[in-house]
């Protein structure tokens, strides 16, 4: 009955709830007749019609087996009186579904429930996801917000598709107050340890317990797998010889030996996806990055700062500026890179230009406010000088993030506004994931990542910034974002649903037991 359950649950994704539950029982009725009648295998499935248009699947092999089943040797030509009637068809399957079922659940034990529903055997039920990384100071903080937002979207992913799984988070220090206020909000029942694996033991006790009770160890969605992340992989795999794998990542062929060791791993772009495909690897699929999943907003934040600034939601949007290379040594401490150093300055006054530019097109062509913020805490340095490049005018439609934000209240705003734009990902996957029409301005250095806007449908929103005509480009796809919201947001709604449905099979694919 695998493969049926299967087939129900894919009949059943695109509908509503209460046409989703009445199709599928249908459904399920028919297929256990045949099943039980040994007629039908799910391959013998196809779509038929019944009266008032409702579809579900049918019992066609008529020819191989003629005697067992009579449904199939009904003459089925005239609609109105050929068609067997709705009542009597659900009453015929109701009552053989119900025997059915009665003979099973006599012989079943009743299923063990998980934390938020019935425990699935054949799917892993004790997940230790590893992330929460960036630390300073003894604590993991919020740099980056898009890389903070990872482990919170990556738990939002599991609670949707895998509910029954009870998940823990292995980061590398303490969260700070801001992220452990985030955790509590979002994920209260979620716990996070800490700590190493030294010489086959786990310190502190809460790491031990974790690393014992888990039956997978999953490297959470980013931009590939860490040295520190394959280290502790490693240690865990010595340890307890159990499954490992990777959930949304970005991939190199450099990272090849550890994909290999994996039970399975999904990529948030097609051109990860194209070079896993050479790895030894034959347990892989997409899956759009985490982020997308993110949805742990700052209201309170959010509605602080539009009164502040007398704004009201969607009659302004967000620009994001970005630099070529991060220069993380001016945060974290380091020798500086000169190559990064030569890189941004021959680049920096090309990127304001173009972000000056098209500021300057939103306020005068659409009426619309610009919220200069940053996706980093080095692009904070960007904004004033952005901000004091604008013409008057169009400086006094704008305001400037006064201080760096965590993810919750980046997300507040972003939900709040017409669109969100510039060289940055992540702030855009975030706002796209919650409804917001978003465009990627890249440059040679963003890598694959930026192909996701491609995977999920709207490369009209992507612009290469080198392009000559650059400018032009993103004024019109600025057009395209706001000249016709309600088009715009029912482009969001179709990635959405890609998003959601790549999301699902790639949970189906790599939570289930081999």
């Amino acid at each position: 009955m695998a493969g049926l359950s299967d087939m129900i649950a894919k009949e059943g994704a695109s509908l509503g709830a209460t046409q989703k539950s009445f199709r599928c029982l249908l459904l399920a009725a028919c297929a256990a007749i045949g099943v039980c009648t040994g007629a039908v295998e799910a391959s013998q499935l196809e779509q038929f019609v019944l009266p008032g248009g409702t579809q579900i699947s049918w019992i066609t092999d008529h020819k191989e087996h003629p005697a067992k089943n009579k449904f199939s040797q009904q003459k089925m030509t005239n609609k109105e009186n050929d068609l067997m009637s709705l009542r009597t068809f659900v009453q015929r399957c109701a009552a053989t579904a119900i025997v059915f079922c009665s003979a099973a659940a006599a012989e079943a034990e009743p299923p063990e429930r998980g934390p938020m529903g019935p425990r699935n055997a054949a799917r892993f039920q004790s997940i230790l996801l590893r992330d929460f990384r960036t630390v300073k100071d003894g604590k993991v903080i919020c740099y980056n917000i898009g890389t903070a937002a990872h482990a919170f979207g990556n738990l939002a992913v599991l609670q949707k598709h895998l509910p029954e799984a009870q998940v823990t988070v292995w980061a590398d220090a303490p969260l700070d107050a801001s992220l452990a206020g985030m955790m509590r909000k979002r994920f209260p029942k979620v716990a996070i340890v800490t700590g190493s694996l030294k010489d086959g033991e786990a310190t502190p006790p809460g790491l031990a317990e974790a690393v014992k009770s888990a039956d997978l160890f999953l490297i959470s969605s980013g931009n590939g797998i860490a040295s520190s992340v394959a280290k502790s992989l490693k240690e865990f795999q010595e340890i307890t010889e159990k499954p490992a794998a990777a959930y949304a990542i970005g991939c190199d062929r450099s990272q090849f030996p550890i994909l290999n060791q994996l039970d399975s791993a999904s990529f948030r772009d097609s051109k990860s996806l194209a070079r896993a495909e050479k790895s030894e690897n034959d347990r892989i699929c997409w899956a759009p990055d985490a982020v997308f999943d993110f949805d742990c907003a700052d209201d309170v934040y959010a509605e602080a700062f539009l009164e502040e600034n007398s704004w009201l939601p969607g009659e302004f949007v967000c620009c994001i500026p970005g630099q070529r290379a991060t220069p993380r040594w001016e945060f974290f401490g380091g020798p500086a890179s000169p190559r990064a150093i030569q890189l941004n300055e021959a680049s920096a006054a090309h990127d304001q230009a173009l972000l000056r530019e098209v500021i300057t097109y939103v306020v005068r062509r659409w009426r619309k406010k610009v919220l200069l913020c940053a996706e980093q805490i080095p692009e904070m340095a960007l904004l004033a000088p952005l901000y004091r490049s604008l013409p008057e005018d169009v400086a006094a439609s704008c305001a400037v993030l006064p201080e760096f934000w965590n993810p919750a209240q980046a997300l507040g705003i972003y939900r709040r506004s017409a669109a969100v734009f510039g060289i940055e990902m992540h702030s855009q996957v975030m706002a796209l994931g919650n409804g917001i029409p978003s465009a990627v301005f890249r440059h040679r250095g963003f890598g694959p990542k930026s192909t996701m806007w491609e995977d999920i449908g709207v490369p009209e929103w992507l612009l290469e910034i080198d392009d000559p005509d650059s400018t032009e480009k993103a004024c019109t796809i600025v057009d395209d974002l706001l000249s016709d919201p309600v088009a715009a947001r029912e482009k969001v709604r179709h990635c959405r649903e890609r998003i959601d449905s790549a999301a699902e099979a790639a949970v189906r694919m790599q939570f289930r037991r081999k």
